[in-house]
């Protein structure tokens, strides 16, 4: 990852597997993306949400705690996991009326059907002005150098850690994947 090109290259899945995998100076390293579907419910009235496909980090960086069931874990990005999502609260009490038994019923966003898991509590929208969470999919995290779609990689600095630390080890991983690519082409 070259930080003086990060304008024009935004870092990938590849990207942040590499980083999850070798970075010592940040912890809870996690990546999202944005995503718009129609969130259709009863009645046939669809609408679009602001969804974030996420790691399970995502919640543990925010320090969110759900208002019910649970947020998003790692199980959930498995390839073979049930399709699952965390609504937030505005979407909860709008679109599904305060529905106290939401937990475990299944919604439509696009053509997909996910299972509730979760309701955030008022407020929350991590990472940007979001009103649903799925998981990012392990699946998808099987990409190849320089491809997949690209997404916004967030972490917590370890202990002991700077941001200049962590942008060094960055530039050094950056420079030795561009090295390993020029030897591969």
């Amino acid at each position: 990852w070259d930080f003086e090109k990060s304008d024009d290259e935004p870092p990938t899945l590849y990207d942040f597997v590499v980083w999850r995998d070798t970075l010592r100076s940040v912890t809870e390293l996690g990546a999202w993306t944005d995503v718009s579907r129609n969130l259709i419910v009863a009645g046939g009235d669809a609408r679009p949400v602001a969804i974030a496909e996420i790691t399970a980090s995502g919640f543990r960086v925010a320090g969110a705690t759900p208002l019910m069931g649970r947020v998003l874990v790692e199980a959930d990005a498995q390839t073979a996991a049930p399709s699952v999502v965390v609504i937030g609260y505005e979407v909860w009490r709008t679109r599904l009326g305060s529905d106290p038994d939401v937990l475990g019923r299944t919604v439509q966003l696009g053509d997909e059907n996910a299972t509730v898991v979760g309701v955030m509590r008022e407020g929350f929208e991590f990472p940007v002005a979001h009103d649903v969470w799925m998981p990012l999919r392990a699946d998808m995290l099987n990409q190849a150098p320089r491809s997949g779609p690209g997404v916004t990689v967030f972490g917590v600095l370890a202990p002991g850690a700077t941001l200049e630390t962590a942008q060094a080890e960055l530039t050094t991983i950056g420079r030795n994947a561009s090295i390993e690519q020029r030897l591969l082409d």
